[in-house]
């Protein structure tokens, strides 16, 4: 069996992406009639895609860590 090969930094930051437009198109598609509240869930949806970015940065590091102190 062979081993997978590490994530790339943009490997990791695509699976923050991914996870960003599928947001957006739910927002999209169930609040068409509160523009409102489709500002304010859009506005948190860039929140979480900061904080999914940032996190994406972490286990990429700690990816690249544990793979140099193997």
């Amino acid at each position: 069996m062979t081993p997978t090969p590490p994530k790339t930094r943009r490997q990791f930051e695509a699976d923050a992406q991914k996870a960003h437009f599928a947001r957006i198109r739910h927002v999209s598609k169930t609040c068409n009639d509160d523009l409102a509240l489709r500002a304010k869930l859009l506005a948190r949806c860039a929140e979480l895609y900061r904080e999914d970015l940032a996190r994406a940065e972490a286990d990429y590091r700690k990816q690249q860590s544990e793979a140099g102190q193997r």
